[in-house]
């Protein structure tokens, strides 16, 4: 698990789409893409639910993504330490 792909968890979370996340954070929405799959890998989980109307989070999805909040918050903070 790595920052970039918690973060990436977060913004999708966010925005209910994949794309508009790439863009938020600057990157491509293959690697956006790539970096959830590595992490329901991970955890053995669905993260999200994909349909044409956008991505959501599952149950398991909502409970990880709690948790990155979390991480990422504090990440931020640390930052402006």
């Amino acid at each position: 698990m790595r920052l970039e792909q918690l973060y990436a968890l977060v913004e999708i979370a966010k925005l209910s789409s994949m794309a508009k996340a790439a863009r938020n954070l600057h990157t491509s929405s293959q690697n956006i893409s790539k970096w959830i799959s590595q992490l329901e890998e991970e955890f053995n989980v669905i993260l999200f639910t994909r349909s044409n109307k956008g991505v959501y989070l599952t149950p398991e999805g909502k409970a990880i993504y709690e948790l990155a909040v979390e991480i990422t918050n504090k990440t931020d903070s640390l930052k402006y330490y």
